[in-house]
């Protein structure tokens, strides 16, 4: 248990138990201490979902986190628990005196717009992976799935085949463009559409603000 700061806030990827999801991490500056041995720097993970407790950056939080048994370096804190933003004085007295850690208590600069951009981009790309795979496993072993993967199978030998010849006639600039233009395109439009996704997912919209 802590009072802390959270510094910064970033998107995730990673595995509880079999399943695969995302999440924000969350940097606090741990300011004081009840119990647990915490440094003075700790991570806690969310997995977008209705039970993580949702931290906003800068905003100062008495935290009761917990570790994961399977995982030791895993904190986390969910709504079940009393982690609140406004510890009440009587609540605070029953707690007792803390174990400082931080001798400082400065105001954390807001999020910078490089920061937001770059927080947005890495959470599209996640989600990318997460709902693209997650459609693709939907489709089990139906016929859908067989035609999706011959049309990518042909469209890869139509790529390659089109390179070569773009090579032979020496149009370098279509080559570039068929080789790195189209695929970056493609990827950012991904980018986009997963982006979108989680912003239109009730369960996960938190994260893309």
């Amino acid at each position: 248990m802590f009072e802390g700061t959270v510094t910064n806030v970033w998107p995730v990827f990673f595995r509880i138990g079999d399943l695969e999801t995302i999440g924000n991490s969350y940097t606090f500056r741990v300011d004081a201490r009840w119990k647990g041995a915490i440094e003075d720097r700790l991570t806690l993970l969310d997995a977008a979902g209705n039970c993580s407790f949702r931290f906003t950056w800068g905003q100062v939080y008495t935290v009761f986190a917990v570790q994961d048994p399977a995982d030791r370096s895993r904190w986390s804190a969910t709504i079940c628990s009393p982690t609140t933003e406004d510890l009440s004085y009587e609540d605070r007295k029953s707690l007792g005196p803390p174990v400082q850690l931080s001798t400082r208590h400065d105001p954390i600069p807001p999020e910078t717009l490089v920061h937001s951009a770059a927080r947005r981009f890495v959470l599209g790309v996640h989600a990318l992976r997460y709902f693209a795979r997650d459609w693709y496993e939907g489709l089990g072993d139906s016929e859908s799935r067989v035609v999706l993967e011959y049309s990518l199978a042909a469209l890869c030998c139509g790529y390659l085949l089109a390179a070569l010849h773009l090579a032979r006639l020496r149009r370098w600039r279509w080559l570039l463009a068929l080789y790195v233009c189209l695929p970056f395109v493609l990827f950012l439009s991904g980018v986009a559409w997963g982006y979108t996704a989680v912003v239109r997912n009730p369960m996960a919209s938190y994260m893309a603000y």
